[in-house]
């Protein structure tokens, strides 16, 4: 079983890009804070990365409100490390989670995940210190 503070888990992501007249798909697989699986498909978004926050959404049930999402390089060459930030509202908070991954698409997830966790479990993380939001 999950430790209750530390949220959801990333456990699987499957995505595909599509050709112009297709839309992409995106599935995720978490492990809920109780340790159970939950499977979601997208239904709506644009483009792999909406289609991604489509599918954590779903999975999470809630409400979440994806405000700002930025993509930055935190490596160089060709095994570059990509950090995504996404600023997720749920009601009247705003949250900022961080993924870190070779794949845009996964860091965009785990940023999307955090987020969520962080929601779920009342505290957010800053600089290496716990704080109750």
């Amino acid at each position: 079983m999950n430790d209750p503070g530390k949220g959801f888990v990333l456990e699987d992501l499957v995505y595909s890009r599509k050709g112009v007249k297709f839309q992409p798909d995106a599935e995720v697989f978490l492990i809920r804070p109780d340790g159970e699986p939950v499977h979601r498909a997208a239904t709506v978004g644009v483009g792999t990365v909406g289609r991604v926050f489509s599918a954590v959404k779903n999975a999470v049930q809630m409400d979440l409100e994806l405000e700002n999402y930025q993509v930055s390089s935190i490596s160089s060459g060709p095994d570059a490390i990509a950090q995504c930030t996404a600023q997720v509202r749920l009601g009247t908070r705003v949250i900022t989670g961080i993924g870190k991954d070779g794949d845009v698409v996964i860091a965009s997830a785990r940023a999307f995940v955090e987020a969520a966790s962080m929601f779920l479990s009342g505290h957010a993380v800053i600089v290496g210190r716990e704080i109750a939001i």
